[in-house]
């Protein structure tokens, strides 16, 4: 709690030498990801751009009957910031300051990982970003928020198919197809099984040859892994 009082500070103070946010200088987004009921997730917030960014204020709040806020993972480009977190009832707010500004391009800031209720019985959670506000090297505020910005989290309960892409209950080449879209940009029926293979959160061509090994016969049908 120091801690974020201390980063709450550092941000406070930057308000005070600039307190007229600039709109569109920079965009705080989060990702989509998958999640197993029962276990750990993490939703990552990007920035389009984070030159001169020398910290942040972020809110995303959340539905606490599916979601509890874990830990706050830094990434490569945030790795020297100091950052904390406060959660109340349904939201998580971070802060998170350097003490010196970030380089040029876009990328993740940090990530939140989230336990998932054991007995989440929905098929997905939305996250809504109802704040970010980033800090300039000059103490600018910047208003980085998109109206309408949320994250969704795809929930699998841990008995499923593994192959079933599509989540008809069966491994079949409309699963193999999805998988080939989804690689292609193309259209696909990716649905809330996805990935149901690995659950690393990403597909891949070894998804499709897996599916096409259980469809041929060279792999059992179990569930799981």
């Amino acid at each position: 709690m120091k801690i974020f009082f201390l980063v709450l500070s550092l941000i406070m103070m930057a308000m005070f030498f600039g307190f007229a946010a600039n709109a569109s200088a920079f965009e705080i987004t989060m990702t989509d990801t998958v999640g197993f009921v029962g276990d750990q997730t993490r939703v990552t917030v990007f920035i389009d751009d984070a030159a001169d960014v020398l910290s942040a204020d972020i809110t995303i709040t959340f539905d606490p009957g599916i979601l509890v806020p874990a830990d706050v993972e830094l990434t490569d480009s945030t790795a020297n910031f100091l950052v904390a977190h406060s959660i109340t009832w349904g939201a998580v707010s971070l802060a998170a300051a350097g003490s010196m500004p970030l380089s040029a391009g876009g990328g993740p800031l940090f990530s939140v990982v989230f336990d998932i209720n054991e007995n989440a019985d929905v098929s997905e959670t939305i996250l809504i970003l109802s704040r970010a506000v980033v800090y300039d090297a000059d103490y600018q505020a910047h208003d980085a928020l998109i109206p309408g910005t949320s994250g969704i989290i795809t929930l699998i309960n841990d008995q499923f198919i593994a192959g079933d892409i599509n989540g008809d209950g069966v491994v079949n080449l409309a699963d193999a197809v999805s998988v080939l879209q989804t690689l292609s940009s193309l259209e696909s029926t990716i649905v809330a099984n996805f990935p149901a293979i690995k659950n690393d959160g990403k597909i891949a061509l070894e998804d499709a040859v897996f599916i096409l090994q259980k469809i041929t016969g060279m792999r059992e049908e179990t569930n799981g892994n």
